[in-house]
């Protein structure tokens, strides 16, 4: 995949289509969090074994997370405890209420998240795993990413669920 230079790599288990598509908008739109469990464990079963790595899903607004009721990278996250990985649902946060990726042109995208995030407390030194959904232009993982390498994260990649297939994708 094309990246920033602030992601360093990508793990996506699937492409974006069917059916991953209808449980990934199933769990986020529709509230089945059972979709989360089996995204979560499927995740858990493929994930590369890494030492001393901190999960962090990637934070909703606080507007988006009442309206919605969870955060699903968060919902995602949580099977891989159990393989001995921590998380850290509170190291960020976004500090910018801004239009989901989601109803966005491609080009609106990639500044929609400019300076949206926030570190709330040391990274310094530490391997990060941002958690997401999907990976659609990575906008979002880059913005993330930039922040926390910004404030000391040696390596930041990306586990997610599915990837759009497109331009720079590969």
């Amino acid at each position: 995949m094309r990246l920033s230079p602030d992601l360093d790599r990508v793990l996506a288990l699937f492409e974006y289509r069917a059916p991953v598509d209808q449980w990934v908008r199933g769990l986020k739109f529709h509230g089945d969090l059972t979709l989360a469990k089996l995204l979560g464990q499927l995740l858990a079963e493929h994930a590369p074994e890494r030492q001393n790595v901190l999960l962090v899903p990637v934070p909703l607004h606080r507007h988006r997370l009442r309206q919605r009721g969870f955060n699903q990278a968060l919902e995602i996250a949580r099977p891989l405890r159990r393989r001995g990985y921590r998380i850290d649902a509170h190291c960020c946060s976004r500090k910018r209420h801004t239009p989901p990726q989601s109803e966005l042109p491609a080009k609106a995208r990639l500044h929609n998240l400019h300076d949206a995030f926030e570190v709330r407390h040391s990274v310094k030194g530490n391997n990060i795993v941002l958690i997401d959904d999907v990976f659609t232009t990575g906008s979002t993982l880059n913005s993330l990413a930039a922040s926390l390498k910004e404030a000391g994260a040696v390596k930041v990649e990306a586990w997610v669920i599915a990837r759009t297939a497109g331009p720079g994708t590969r």
